[in-house]
């Protein structure tokens, strides 16, 4: 997760989270927890794309990760220099769950 700019916060729970390598690199990862903590773990991770309810995602989520049952569902991409000096295009969907949290999943990649 630091990878891609979300440093590992015990207020957030991690849903699921893998990575896969080759010539690129992609991480996905997947957290809930509390509204403010959500907000924190966006703002540090300093995603500066706003968050829209009618963004298409294409890629695959996580396993158990239903993003179509979120609530007020939104979406945004990115691009981010990690401390590698690596470009990093970042996806995120965030949306409320039925026990009153949120869920942000990330995919983050190279090309």
């Amino acid at each position: 997760m630091a990878w891609a700019g979300f440093d590992q916060d015990d207020r957030l729970v991690v849903v699921d989270a893998d990575e896969m390598s080759g010539i690129d690199t992609m991480v996905r990862f997947a957290l809930s927890g509390p509204t403010a903590d959500v907000d924190t773990a966006l703002e540090s991770a300093e995603f500066s794309a706003p968050l829209e309810p009618d963004v298409e995602v294409f890629q695959t989520p996580l396993a158990g990760v239903d993003l179509d049952a979120l609530l007020d569902r939104r979406a945004g991409r990115d691009t981010w220099v990690n401390s590698e000096g690596q470009t990093v295009n970042r996806i995120v969907v965030r949306g409320g769950l039925d026990d009153g949290a949120e869920l942000v999943h990330v995919w983050a990649f190279t090309t």
